[in-house]
C-alpha cells in the first residue's frame, strides 16, 4: 500500500532564515518498512506542530502478544519540549508517512 503524494509546499519552523520548502511524502504501512528506511524521516504531530522524526532503528516482531514493527526515532526539539529519542511499537497495518524535504 505504498502511496506517493504530489510534492507540496510547506512552512518550515525554527530553521534560521528558512521559512518554507518543498516536501515529498510517501505513505507506507509499517510492514513495508525495510532496513533501507533507517535514516529516513517520518511525519509526526505533537502539541500543534508537524515535524519529522529520523528513523534510527527498525525491528520486526512477528511473534508474541503484539506483533508489529519496533521503531527508534530521533525527534527534534519543539517549542515546548527538548529533543527526544523515542521507541515506538506499531501494528503492521499502521500507516506512516515517509517525508523528504527536497528543496528550501
Amino acid at each position: 500500500m505504498v502511496v506517493e503524494e504530489p510534492i507540496r509546499h510547506t512552512e518550515v519552523v525554527a530553521s534560521g532564515d528558512i521559512t518554507e520548502g518543498l516536501v515529498a511524502m510517501k505513505r507506507v504501512t509499517a510492514r513495508e518498512l525495510t532496513l533501507d528506511d533507517v535514516g529516513k524521516f517520518i511525519g509526526c504531530h505533537q502539541d500543534g506542530v508537524n515535524f519529522q522524526a529520523k528513523i534510527l532503528k527498525i525491528e520486526i516482531f512477528e511473534d508474541g502478544h503484539a506483533p508489529g514493527v519496533g521503531l527508534v526515532l530521533q525527534c527534534p526539539p519543539l517549542p515546548k519540549r527538548a529533543a527526544t529519542r523515542d521507541a515506538w511499537r506499531v501494528p503492521f497495518d499502521e500507516v506512516l508517512e515517509l517525508v523528504e524535504l527536497i528543496a528550501m
